[in-house]
């Protein structure tokens, strides 16, 4: 087992369990060469579970170096539970695949056995997961800040990615203002069809503002110009 940086109880444990599949991968490596050898480079989907094995362990390292790296911050704790979770259900994964498709089968009942002696331990980030995730990334914060940092980012609002950030702040500054809506709307106070009608029948209601109606109606038009889709209709016409 190797050394590690000094662990904190957030990520002492995705440690333990890289450095399980680290072993697990040298073993099942050296054990598939050992009885293939130069017939596993021909066996290539063998070979392939193999290299999928070896990129989650790269990639998982890579998530705990900057997670170490950037102090072990409380913010991003979701980020790093998610893909460390996501990363050793894969590994996993690619082992399972790995021991039931090697050609000698006592061989793989034995990788199995030393591997995963009571059976099958990871498990793919739950929904909760999932969406404490999420929501570090659908909102302004400094975890998303840090995890974007590097990455071109725009104002420019003829920039998918610049249109993109422009209703992300203004998304952000009406949530409330939307629930309102939502609201009213179930309680019947309001309709329409389309969100314009739903907008100037909140303000007919006096539900919102005259400032909030103008915002609302310039964050429908930056969201449809995010999801905006080019339309070729000379295509095939030839």
């Amino acid at each position: 087992f190797s050394k590690t940086p000094p662990q904190t109880v957030s990520d002492k444990i995705y440690y333990q369990r890289l450095n399980w599949m680290s072993a697990a991968f040298a073993l099942c490596a050296d054990s598939a060469m050992m009885t293939l050898g130069g017939a596993l480079k021909r066996r290539e989907r063998l070979s392939a579970r193999l290299g999928d094995l070896l990129s989650e362990l790269y990639l998982s390292s890579a998530v705990l170096k900057r997670f170490h790296d950037e102090g072990r911050l409380d913010d991003d704790l979701p980020l790093l539970h998610w893909a460390m979770q996501m990363s050793l259900y894969n590994m996993q994964q690619s082992l399972r695949s790995l021991f039931g498709n090697l050609p000698l089968r006592p061989l793989a009942w034995v990788l199995r056995l030393l591997v995963f002696p009571t059976g099958y331990p990871f498990h793919e980030p739950s929904d909760e997961s999932d969406s404490k995730a999420a929501s570090l990334l659908l909102e302004p914060s400094d975890a998303r800040d840090r995890l974007t940092d590097g990455i071109f980012i725009t104002s420019d609002r003829d920039e998918p990615v610049g249109q993109l950030e422009a209703a992300l702040g203004l998304s952000v500054k009406l949530d409330a203002v939307e629930k309102i809506i939502a609201s009213a709307r179930k309680e019947g106070r309001i309709s329409g069809t389309t969100a314009d009608e739903v907008f100037q029948s909140a303000y007919s209601e006096e539900v919102i503002n005259d400032q909030q109606l103008n915002e609302l109606r310039q964050l429908e038009e930056r969201r449809s110009k995010v999801i905006a889709v080019d339309s070729f209709d000379d295509w095939g016409k030839g």
